[in-house]
């Protein structure tokens, strides 16, 4: 989308660039790896059209901020000038972080246990940033409440999903993850979250002794994409995080459970984890909005093809959230 430009946008920041690295390509962004002439590596960010992508980007850039100045190693601007491309789109230059995204599919019990225990410490190191009129989690996940709501209300959806794929899903959920969400909203303990530690924003290489995050041969290099960052509970962002490992980690529940939150959030990181109990609720909720994803972006006739959508669907079930019924 943006490779033609990205010689132009180095001009316009003053890089000599010897070489431009493939896309790699997010939701939000797509990034190139830029080596400069002094073989300084930096990467170039550019942020695809969105409304309101400009408070999303500051917002991102003063957390990741925040966490680097307590040593953590995450991914933070090379130059404080962002770029603007074309009407709410725009682009920025990044320090470049090392290693490399591991698919959920190859995750080890070392990969899940540096997850929680950089996520720990993340929480713990973003604890002490003020929050000055801050943007809310609690807001932006009613707002997709709402979204899913109006989405499962519609005749048109519950008969192709009864129709296409045999489902129901109960439409009280979204009344009871409304009351969770009210509840999350007042309680205290609240801080600015990453809320998208996912396989892509998550980075690992081979140790080295300067790594923070190492187990023997193992070491987690990077956290990068702060753009869904949120001020709410640290318990949503392991829920968050679990919702994807359940779905796409080939181990089991429990041993999930141990490595990612137990050996690694509680027993190596430094942050202590309150209100446990909204875990798995929050989980639940997450993977209702995962199966709303499948639902809106793929053709339902495709969807039985799609490997994540199934288990997030078997998960569904083995929950009770959606039922199978008679077409």
């Amino acid at each position: 989308m943006f490779t033609r430009v990205v010689p132009d946008i180095a001009k316009t920041y003053g890089l000599d660039v010897r070489a431009i690295g493939n896309v790699q390509k997010g939701y939000r962004n797509e990034s190139y790896k830029l080596t400069l002439a002094d073989d300084k590596l930096v990467n170039l960010i550019c942020f695809k059209r969105e409304h309101g992508i400009v408070d999303r980007i500051a917002r991102a850039d003063a957390v990741s901020s925040h966490a680097a100045a307590a040593g953590l190693p995450v991914r933070i601007r090379y130059d404080e000038r962002i770029l603007k491309l074309q009407e709410n789109s725009y682009a920025g230059i990044y320090e470049y972080l090392p290693g490399v995204t591991v698919a959920w599919e190859a995750y080890t019990k070392k990969h899940l246990k540096l997850l929680g225990w950089a996520m720990s410490d993340l929480h713990t190191a973003l604890q002490t940033m003020g929050a000055d009129s801050p943007h809310l989690l609690a807001d932006e996940l009613a707002s997709l409440n709402a979204r899913m709501r109006r989405y499962f209300s519609d005749d048109n959806v519950v008969r192709a999903l009864r129709e296409k794929l045999s489902i129901t899903l109960s439409f009280d959920v979204f009344d009871t993850f409304e009351a969770l969400i009210v509840h999350s909203g007042r309680l205290d303990g609240k801080q600015y979250v990453h809320m998208d530690m996912v396989r892509g924003n998550v980075l690992f290489g081979g140790a080295d002794t300067s790594d923070r995050w190492q187990l023997d041969d193992i070491a987690l290099t990077g956290i990068i994409d702060f753009e869904k960052t949120a001020y709410g509970l640290p318990v949503c962002d392991v829920a968050r995080t679990l919702a994807f490992l359940l779905v796409d980690c080939p181990k089991t529940r429990s041993d999930i459970l141990n490595y990612f939150l137990n050996s690694g959030y509680r027993k190596r990181g430094t942050a202590k984890l309150e209100n446990r109990e909204l875990i798995a609720p929050f989980v639940r909720f997450f993977l209702v909005h995962d199966f709303y994803k499948f639902l809106r972006h793929t053709p339902y006739e495709s969807l039985e093809n799609n490997h994540h959508y199934v288990r997030t669907r078997d998960i569904l079930l083995e929950y009770g959230m959606i039922s199978i019924t008679d077409k």
